[in-house]
């Protein structure tokens, strides 16, 4: 019967093969040399490319109770680590290569692995102790990630934001009035807005600084920087004697909102003052004294507790005022039939 024994040599870094024939009827194939050695003590071995073919071809030919010169047949690997740094420089991954019956990696070898790859923050000790762990239990050739260090990530501040309290005439033209019935009238936005003094129109939030992040390597990440402006203070507006960020109506009137740049405020008008009364303005029904400088189109409502003053014509519309009526250039009526 043929004698099959591996060896290990040169301070267990290689693997021979020793076979001895035992009579001529012997048969020893390459399956069955590499099944014999996945038995042994050194299976975790890298075999030799081809090396149990050779073997086997080699016992063939020896004569019974020959001994074949010993062969190499596997060899030894120590596992190979790689420390991976991502794009944003947030995290690092170590990459552990299982070998193949060649020396582990150890916790402290990682260590210095990490710091020679300029890793200076954030190193987590636990995961490297699990990482060493697991890494020890990988099939040879087998590969095992895991994250081992976190830098810091920035924390973004917020912009100022202005809260609008009230509502300008710009936001009344956005705002259709429907009816009971569903019905939206498009000339119809509403009665206008109007403010008491002292009435809250607008409130600034002040910015919020961010915190900067800092990256595995021990480099700060900085944060956005955040968006500042001030409130504007418009004709008819005051700042609140006790309160820096909020906006308050000086005197009675329509609240007018304004922008200059990021910054933001309102204004207070006295009179409502209007280009033309048309589609684009709707129905005007105001506390106070209305001036429209060109006209008032068909079919068109102004109703006004105090004067109402137009600098145009009136085309056949429906004019309702506390005071006096102003027409700069006359009226064109029609007639209605009586039902």
């Amino acid at each position: 019967m043929a004698k099959v024994q591996f060896c290990p040599i040169e301070d267990h870094t290689r693997v021979e093969l020793h076979l001895q024939r035992g009579d001529e009827e012997d048969q020893l194939s390459a399956e069955q040399l590499e099944e014999q050695f996945l038995s042994s003590p050194y299976a975790r071995y890298l075999p030799l490319e081809n090396a149990f073919k050779m073997a086997a071809d080699h016992f063939q030919q020896l004569l019974p109770g020959e001994d074949m010169p010993p062969m190499q047949v596997a060899r030894s690997t120590d596992a190979q680590l790689r420390i991976i740094i991502s794009r944003d420089k947030l995290s690092a991954q170590a990459e552990i290569t299982q070998g193949y019956g060649g020396k582990a990696i150890k916790s402290m070898e990682l260590v210095v692995a990490a710091r020679k790859a300029g890793i200076s923050e954030g190193l987590d000790v636990k995961a490297i102790g699990q990482l060493i762990a697991a890494a020890h239990e990988l099939t040879p050739g087998a590969v095992l990630t895991a994250i081992i260090a976190r830098g810091l990530v920035p924390v973004e501040g917020k912009d100022v934001v202005f809260e609008q309290l009230v509502l300008s005439l710009e936001d009344r033209v956005m705002r259709p009035v429907e009816k009971e019935d569903g019905y939206v009238d498009v000339k119809d936005y509403g009665k206008y807005a109007s403010v008491r003094a002292g009435q809250p129109m607008m409130r600034r939030h002040p910015p919020v600084a961010g915190e900067p992040g800092i990256s595995v390597l021990g480099r700060p990440i900085p944060c956005r920087p955040v968006k500042n402006a001030a409130l504007i203070v418009g004709e008819g507006a005051q700042i609140a004697p006790d309160d820096a960020d909020l906006l308050l109506a000086e005197r009675d009137g329509v609240p007018r909102r304004l922008k200059q740049k990021l910054s933001k405020g309102m204004a207070v008008d006295e009179m409502l003052n209007l280009k033309n009364v048309d589609l684009a303005s709707g129905n005007i029904d105001f506390d106070g004294t209305v001036i429209v400088d060109k006209d008032v189109a068909e079919d068109m409502r102004v109703i006004a507790t105090g004067d109402i003053c137009i600098g145009g014509l009136v085309e056949s519309s429906h004019l309702q005022a506390g005071g006096s009526v102003f027409i700069g250039k006359g009226i064109i009526g029609r007639q209605i039939q009586e039902t």
